[in-house]
């Protein structure tokens, strides 16, 4: 039975095979040639313009006022987000003003785990690293980074008391039952293996706060972690402790700095210039202070190059 409106059987389809070109002449294969090259053509400039586009540098995005895009890790107080929603921390601040000041207000913060934002870099989705990221030789192959913004001490988070007595890596070596919490992709994760902790105890974790909830489970009897972080930690958690001295080879100085892709070498170097003069200032100072910094972590020296 036919549906209800449609046309009578047996006529339909054939009217209206019929009726598509009653009183039109059919379009010449001139007509469909051209309208198939002028498709080809209008898909030839859309592409191109896409190209373009994406092979746009990130100065030339700033400067027709386009947005920065900076990646951040959770570690506090190197950079975090407030109770407000706010990406702030001593990386996040430092980078703020520097570009205020070089007249970039526009900014577009990524939040990623630590281990990831080398590759985000890399792969485009972000300008900047501003996460306290220690220059180190192997990254230095990867990225560009700006001078450091300080120096910084290792830390190690442990229990309230102290109770298996650890107060460096190789504290935690020498007791089989120690086990330790690192970063992923930190620098801890090297220095621990250096100090000769096996690689069954040293535990990997995403972020700082998950680390810390191994305490309360035991997977984990320490965190490995920068002097800052370490104590921002204990202040806030109930039950832990930094555990100091902290004393040993792996005590040298960790050197932070910001991170840009190698093809924004100009970009780097106009963030470094502002940056240099920046450093130590009365602004800066107050700037971070909020974040444990003194004048006491400032890098050596503010006016060396930056590693390339």
């Amino acid at each position: 039975m036919p549906m209800e409106g449609g046309p009578r059987a047996g006529s339909g389809g054939h009217l209206r095979r019929e009726g598509l070109w009653r009183g039109n002449s059919r379009p010449s294969s001139q007509v469909v040639l051209a309208l198939a090259f002028l498709l080809l053509a209008l898909s030839l400039v859309i592409a191109f313009l896409g190209l373009g586009r994406l092979s746009e540098s990130t100065a030339q995005r700033l400067s027709r006022g386009g947005a920065i895009r900076i990646g951040y890790a959770e570690e506090p107080p190197f950079a975090f987000r407030d109770s407000g929603g706010r990406v702030s921390g001593e990386a996040p601040e430092v980078a703020r003003a520097v570009w205020q000041r070089l007249g970039v207000g526009n900014i577009e913060w990524h939040h990623g785990e630590f281990s990831s934002l080398i590759a985000l870099l890399r792969a485009g989705r972000i300008d900047m690293i501003a996460s306290g990221m220690f220059i180190r030789p192997e990254r230095q192959r990867l990225v560009l980074f700006t001078s450091p913004t300080a120096s910084i001490r290792p830390g190690l988070l442990v229990k309230a008391g102290n109770p298996l007595a650890l107060h460096r890596l190789a504290d935690i070596a020498a007791r089989a039952e120690a086990r330790v919490a690192i970063l992923a992709g930190a620098v801890e994760g090297e220095e621990a293996r250096r100090a000769g902790i096996p690689a069954e105890r040293i535990v990997s974790f995403p972020d700082p706060e998950t680390a810390v909830r191994a305490f309360t489970s035991g997977a984990v009897d320490a965190l490995a972690l920068s002097a800052p972080s370490v104590q921002q930690l204990a202040r806030l958690h109930a039950g832990l402790e930094k555990a100091s001295p902290v004393v040993g080879r792996e005590e040298s100085s960790g050197l932070p700095a910001f991170a840009f892709r190698r093809e924004d070498k100009l970009l780097r170097d106009r963030f470094n210039r502002i940056l240099h003069s920046f450093l130590g200032s009365e602004p800066h100072l107050a700037l971070v202070a909020p974040f444990g910094f003194t004048r006491e972590d400032l890098p050596p020296s503010t006016t060396s190059s930056p590693g390339h």
